[in-house]
């Protein structure tokens, strides 16, 4: 039988057939070549010998001493690399997108120095004490190390008047206090403890014994001339003072009434006279030169009066709170932006809050950092009850709450101040504390003072403030992605309240005790407590509280 027959085969009455047994010989090489070929994909030269060599290949799959490999194989590796690359290039936008839109910490914006930061009021000499530069120079230790402040606001530094009221000029040193040299070395000293010195500033007016005052009085024609606003005409109108007194008083010497808004010791000068403007602007350059970190300015909204003297339709419309005074602060603040300008009570007095807007400027006038507004002072016009509402008042007012205010109380009664400090801390503004009230002041507040400093939650977060148990109980909130969050809750009511607070977010079962003002043994600091449970406060006691709040978005993987 040659290789061209033909064979028959049958298997449990099954015909099989089989046909040339060449092409069975050839399937079974192809076989075998295949088998090779997945084993090798880049051979060396002593592998590729063997398989030429190799007689069981055909020779017709070796050409030009290359082994083809199948192109499905070269396809598939290609393929392979593109969706590995492709995987590793998703994969790696996920995680920056991740990262930006799902931080674990919200990059924090630069706040100003001066938010939720703690002042001291020093009062300078009187008829009390005897204060000098020396001797603030010799507290500022203890002044940092007991209360953490940022900050000392002293008054009376310029030459004042024998009762230290009204300053017989504006560009030197008292010298009761001290020399140039004494300011200097305390203002060195407080830089270098991170204290910054502020000063009083009253600019609408000098004393009546002033030596400007009295050249102005003899020579009406020379340089002090009309540097006070005179009445030549006689015409006196009908304005009154800030005392509901009579705003002219007659000079016999000049034969004319001269304008004072406050007291008739002082004069008001005239800022209409380029050359009293310039005497103010140099004023501020010589303190600027002293190295002075900010200026509380009182009586800049009585700067201005009607150039007329016409008789006024409603109380101060035509001597207070004019288009000029607003102008001249940001005339001030453009000699030196990096200083702080507080606006003084005196000047809030009887202000609507429209008026205390616009003192804060605006992109192209600048005004005030900071505003005293006297609304916003605890003083003893204020009840147990309008205290509540004082802070929902400040609080509904979108455009004021964001912008700095000056917080501070007049009152004596110690454990509604403590309380009235604890909250307003957790407010944006700043904190004014009397150095005759120093001595009040708690380890609760010293406490919660440092935490309010180290925390960026109080200078950058955000704030929610609530009134709940019919408007007896205040709670403030500051919060932040990435901080944790903190409460105060304040009891403002004149008797014991029970009530619950529900947060907004975050778990109720882990609420740290931060400061406690109660002595029971529920609320130790430093003790976890459940939210879903009441919470008993007695008259102007608090609780300030903290906890974590509930991981946002992706966050949770960083």
């Amino acid at each position: 039988m040659n290789n061209t027959s033909e064979i028959h085969y049958n298997v449990d009455d099954n015909e099989v057939h089989s046909t040339h047994l060449n092409d069975a010989f050839e399937r079974r090489d192809n076989l075998q070549v295949n088998r090779k070929l997945s084993s090798v994909y880049e051979p060396n030269n002593d592998t590729r010998a063997n398989f030429e060599n190799d007689t069981n290949i055909p020779q017709k799959l070796i050409i030009s001493n290359t082994i083809i490999v199948p192109k499905w194989i070269s396809i598939a590796r290609l393929i392979t690399a593109i969706i590995y690359v492709v995987l590793l290039l998703v994969y790696l936008i996920i995680m920056i997108l991740a990262i930006v839109l799902y931080p674990r910490c919200e990059k924090a914006p630069i706040s100003e120095w001066w938010r939720n930061a703690v002042i001291i009021k020093v009062n300078l000499p009187d008829n009390e004490n005897n204060v000098k530069f020396s001797n603030i120079t010799n507290n500022l230790d203890s002044y940092k190390n007991d209360l953490n402040i940022q900050a000392l606001l002293l008054s009376s530094i310029m030459p004042f008047n024998e009762k230290r009221s009204i300053p017989n000029e504006m560009q030197s040193v008292d010298a009761t206090l001290g020399n140039e040299i004494d300011l200097k070395k305390l203002l060195q000293y407080a830089h270098d403890k991170d204290i910054r010195i502020l000063i009083d500033f009253p600019l609408n007016h000098l004393s009546v014994k002033s030596p400007i005052f009295q050249s102005s009085i003899m020579n009406e024609t020379g340089m002090y001339g009309q540097y006070f606003v005179w009445n030549n005409q006689m015409n006196t109108s009908n304005w009154l003072t800030m005392n509901m007194e009579k705003a002219w008083t007659y000079n016999r010497e000049r034969n004319s009434y001269y304008l004072h808004q406050f007291s008739n010791d002082s004069a008001d000068l005239n800022y209409r006279n380029n050359r009293v403007l310039k005497y103010l602007i140099d004023s501020f350059h010589y303190w600027n030169d002293q190295n002075i970190d900010g200026f509380n300015i009182i009586g800049l909204s009585y700067a201005y009066e009607d150039y007329e003297y016409s008789n006024e339709e409603v109380f101060h419309n035509k001597t207070r709170h004019l288009e000029e005074d607003f102008l001249l602060i940001g005339k001030i603040r453009s000699l030196n932006t990096t200083k702080l300008y507080l606006l003084d009570t005196i000047d809030t007095k009887n202000t609507d809050d429209n008026i205390l807007n616009r003192y804060y400027g605006n992109e192209i006038v600048k005004g005030f950092n900071v505003i005293s507004a006297n609304k916003y002072v605890l003083s003893a016009d204020n009840s147990d009850k309008n205290i509540i509402q004082l802070f929902d008042d400040y609080y509904r007012n979108s455009s004021l709450h964001d912008k700095g205010l000056v917080w501070k109380t007049l009152l004596t009664n110690s454990s509604l101040n403590e309380a009235w400090f604890m909250a307003t801390l957790f407010h944006n503004g700043l904190i004014l504390i009397d150095d005759t009230q120093l001595s009040t002041l708690t380890d609760n507040i010293r406490t919660l003072i440092t935490i309010v400093r180290k925390e960026s939650v109080f200078q950058v977060g955000n704030l929610r403030q609530e009134i709940i148990d019919n408007g007896t109980i205040l709670t403030i909130e500051r919060y932040r992605r990435g901080s944790k969050h903190h409460m105060i809750i304040v009891n403002f009511s004149s008797s014991q309240r029970q009530f619950k607070v529900i947060l907004k977010e975050g778990v109720t079962n882990a609420v740290e005790i931060m400061v406690s003002s109660k002595t029971s043994e529920k609320y130790v600091i430093g003790d976890l407590v459940a939210m879903n449970e009441e919470i008993n406060l007695n008259a102007y006691e608090y609780l300030v509280i903290r906890w974590s709040a509930t991981i946002e978005g992706l966050g949770v993987i960083f």
